[in-house]
């Protein structure tokens, strides 16, 4: 596999019996309707640790799945050959690029990272000016194609998603105690297929309910409308105050004070856009003005 497009069908996914055996925290299931005996079997398992227990997802629905599925995918094949510390746990992460909103296109797909790309970084630690990380462009084209526009939602959402997919890839304690503790897994991402957009869902009451309301919630439209409805509260410093910025390079990346803000939920709230769209799911969120 060469790129993200790849994921597009359940028959370029791996089969579920490697998933004991490889770094992965994903089983997929062709048929939604089937659970396989793997997953349960994986559980019961007394050697499994809790961060290790996969979410059962179905192949790529929609262009955010493939892309976060054909990273996942791509790093977990690279871990076999080689370390990927400086992909999944930079010491930094230029993010100049990222700050500017650029809506995905109908004709233009989302950039992509290529298998080449992540061996280049995986091999070098990614720096200096124009360098491009691979975590930076997944991430970017996500929040382009969901629609996060505000400056200060896109970084917040890039420390979250960072730490969540590098756990994904390879669900270490280490990885796992990094995540925000309310992304952990609940029962029913594990026995229910779903997206794995999914698992990316802030608040665990809403994962549940669009896991169990599948033909209602899992589709572009609340994707869309729960993304752009994402808000950062009580940040009272300026965007800019939430970069480190070198004077040499140009480079900026997150300042730990700002990465420790977005890490805590109750930072977090969704809009009244989202409620008035789907007003059966307030109980699920905390709404802006709460």
């Amino acid at each position: 596999m060469s790129d993200y497009d790849d994921v597009d069908s359940g028959s370029h996914l791996p089969p579920s019996s490697a998933v004991s055996s490889s770094p992965a925290v994903v089983e997929f299931v062709s048929n939604s309707g089937v659970l396989p005996t793997t997953v349960s079997s994986l559980i019961r398992q007394p050697g499994t640790t809790l961060w290790e227990i996969p979410t059962l997802i179905v192949p790529p629905t929609c262009r955010v799945d493939q892309l976060i599925v054909g990273f996942i995918q791509d790093c977990r094949r690279l871990s076999q050959l080689e370390s990927l510390d400086n992909i999944l746990r930079p010491s930094r992460v230029n993010v100049k690029n990222f700050l500017e909103y650029h809506p995905a296109s109908p004709s233009t797909e989302p950039p992509r990272c290529q298998l080449a790309d992540l061996d280049r970084a995986a091999s070098t630690t990614v720096t200096g000016p124009g360098a491009k990380h691979p975590m930076a462009e997944l991430i970017t084209a996500l929040v382009n194609k969901a629609g996060v526009t505000n400056v200060i939602e896109r970084l917040a959402v890039f420390a979250i998603t960072q730490r969540a997919i590098a756990w994904l890839v390879h669900p270490t304690l280490e990885a796992y105690q990094a995540i925000v503790p309310e992304l952990t897994p609940k029962p029913c991402q594990t026995r229910i297929p779903h997206p794995q957009w999914v698992d990316l869902i802030l608040w665990a009451p809403l994962r549940t309910a669009i896991i169990e309301r599948q033909e209602l919630y899992a589709n572009e439209e609340f994707q869309g409308v729960y993304s752009s409805s994402l808000r950062l509260i009580s940040w009272a410093a300026r965007p800019i105050d939430a970069l480190v910025v070198d004077p040499q390079s140009g480079e900026m990346w997150l300042s730990d004070t700002f990465t420790a803000h977005a890490m805590r939920l109750e930072n977090w709230r969704l809009n009244e856009n989202f409620v008035r769209r789907y007003p059966e799911l307030r109980g699920c969120v905390a709404v802006e003005g709460s």
